[in-house]
């Protein structure tokens, strides 16, 4: 697997988690029901938390090809 296509991969997981923490479907964007497991504060939190560490290796991914981009020339 490409690794744009895992960057897209993560980032639609991001998408997802952080909707589901919002108390949203991200199937349908209907309003998931207060009584729902989701929207328990602990497991909201822990989502945001996934996301934000998700959001993280995204942001080090894109980092680490621009430095091989980078290197890459200056050895050329």
């Amino acid at each position: 697997m490409s690794n744009e296509t895992n960057q897209k991969r993560i980032r639609v997981a991001i998408e997802w988690i952080n909707k589901l923490a919002d108390g949203i479907n991200p199937i349908d964007g209907s309003i998931i029901p207060d009584s729902d497991i989701v929207n328990n504060v602990h497991i909201s939190r822990c989502l945001f938390f996934v996301s934000n560490m998700l959001e993280n290796v995204d942001r080090g991914r894109r980092s680490f090809k621009k430095e091989q981009k980078s290197l890459t020339k200056r050895i050329k």
